[in-house]
């Protein structure tokens, strides 16, 4: 059964949370941090299949989205949501069994864990990267990148793009649940959270080699959300000796709600396991 519950990340802010964990002693916990737009009860599934391996799972909405409060969709700075991240991992602490621990990031979570791992630190014993927003997409003209952090002085909040939910999934069901969910975001990207994802995305790149920890990544070969080069670019310069990257020619931006995923999963706790 899901257990909810909220967090405290300050005096004035909470954050909501989600947990489902085996009735035995778990394998090995696994953290996930959802995509911009996003929210956790979205991976209720995911989380079943990982408790059906033994792998107690957790998550929680990020500020702005789902059920958290703050401004939909609004990042005012990218550092604030590294800071929830650590401050969830150790609300954590004292509940989770004694095991070993798996952080998995989804798109904008993949960028959120890429760069919490070379600025902060916590122990371990593998990453997940699932379709990791590490670069724009293809589909994005060059020069809207280009001009963004521009705007983002002028007009912060002058929207300058917006996810097409369409390049999710190849699933019609998927889509049509997603356009319908009130806790999903359905508006514009801001000029400033652009601009942040452009900074964080150069300073991603620019330590790379800080990146040492066991890691697997995923991306469809045909997402239209994110560029694939992105996770390209991770597996190609993390200093991690243990790395695998996997590209699904025919999948979209969500492997964990396209046609094969069940693959998908299977295959993340296949890779978890063998690292415990």
């Amino acid at each position: 059964m899901f257990k909810d519950g909220w967090f405290e990340v300050s005096e004035t802010l909470r954050l909501y949370e989600r947990r489902l964990v085996p009735t035995e002693t778990p394998l090995a916990n696994v953290v996930i941090i959802h995509g911009y737009g996003d929210h956790c009860t979205r991976y209720a599934w995911t989380m079943e299949r990982f408790v059906e391996a033994g792998l107690a799972t957790f998550t929680y909405d990020q500020r702005g989205h789902g059920r958290s409060p703050g401004k939909r969709g609004y990042i005012y700075q990218f550092e604030h949501l590294l800071d929830d991240l650590g401050l969830f991992l150790t609300h954590l602490q004292e509940d989770l069994a004694p095991v070993p621990l798996f952080l998995l990031g989804h798109s904008m979570g993949g960028m959120v864990l890429a760069r919490y791992m070379q600025t902060r630190t916590v122990e371990t014993q593998g990453l997940v990267f699932s379709s990791p927003f590490l670069a724009f997409s293809d589909n994005l003209p060059k020069c809207i990148v280009a001009l963004g952090p521009i705007i983002a002085r002028i007009l912060p909040c002058a929207p300058i793009g917006k996810v097409n939910n369409k390049g999710l999934s190849r699933d019609s069901s998927v889509i049509e649940a997603t356009n319908n969910d009130p806790l999903s975001y359905h508006g514009r990207v801001a000029a400033h959270t652009a601009s942040e994802f452009y900074r964080i995305i150069e300073e991603v790149e620019e330590d790379l080699e800080k990146i040492t920890q066991p890691m697997l990544v995923l991306h469809g070969g045909a997402d239209h959300v994110v560029s694939p080069s992105g996770s390209e670019m991770l597996y190609k310069g993390a200093a991690s000796v243990d790395k695998e990257l996997r590209i699904y020619s025919d999948g979209y931006h969500e492997l964990f709600n396209d046609l094969e995923k069940e693959q998908y999963v299977s295959e993340i706790v296949t890779w978890i396991k063998s690292r415990i």
